[in-house]
């Protein structure tokens, strides 16, 4: 059910509004204080156990939870957060397709050298150069010869527009969906 790049499982029943969420032991874990904080919040004590509820394996240890629709928007951006942290602690490499970034820096004509650097103006993430930065904090989505790089942050999810002109870059973002 889980591997090196997935610890969530978003479930839903085709036949009624119900869906959970499965989430790794490991991420459960990880991500256990973001979990306790948040249950409080969803309501009295004797609702609790329709908000999380663990799966045991035959050995009687938890290997997954399952959460509620509820507290899952309330700690969604902890938990893929903390997913992308397990993907590279297990030694996961981002896939990215460099062939347009190459063919970018083929058609480099602008007045100034190009800079790697990445600044997430939502969460205030950012790198001096993302090609090189070992924690990856983004990963390049897209990229175009008319001067467009296109990034998503690790962090919090923003999409992130560098946009080369001659003589300027700007930089324009987009809010992760709520």
């Amino acid at each position: 059910m889980f591997d090196l790049e997935t610890h969530i499982v978003h479930m839903k029943d085709v036949r009624n509004p119900k869906e959970c969420f499965f989430i790794s032991a490991e991420l459960g874990q990880r991500c256990a204080d973001a979990l306790q904080g948040c249950l409080p919040l969803l309501g009295p004590a004797s609702e609790l156990p329709a908000h999380i509820c663990p799966c045991h394996g035959p050995d009687g240890r938890a290997f997954a939870y399952v959460l509620s629709r509820e507290l899952w928007n309330a700690v969604k951006y902890d938990l893929r957060s903390a997913e992308r942290e397990l993907f590279y602690k297990h030694g996961g490499v981002v896939s990215e397709d460099l062939e347009d970034f190459k063919k970018f820096l083929m058609h480099w004509d602008n007045d100034y050298e190009y800079s790697g650097q990445v600044h997430c103006p939502n969460c205030s993430t950012s790198t001096e150069d993302w090609r090189t930065d070992p924690a990856h904090p983004f990963s390049l989505s897209n990229a175009n010869t008319g001067g467009l790089l296109v990034f998503q942050c690790a962090q919090c999810g923003a999409t992130i527009r560098l946009k080369h002109f001659k003589d300027e870059v700007v930089c324009e973002h987009t809010m992760p969906h709520r």
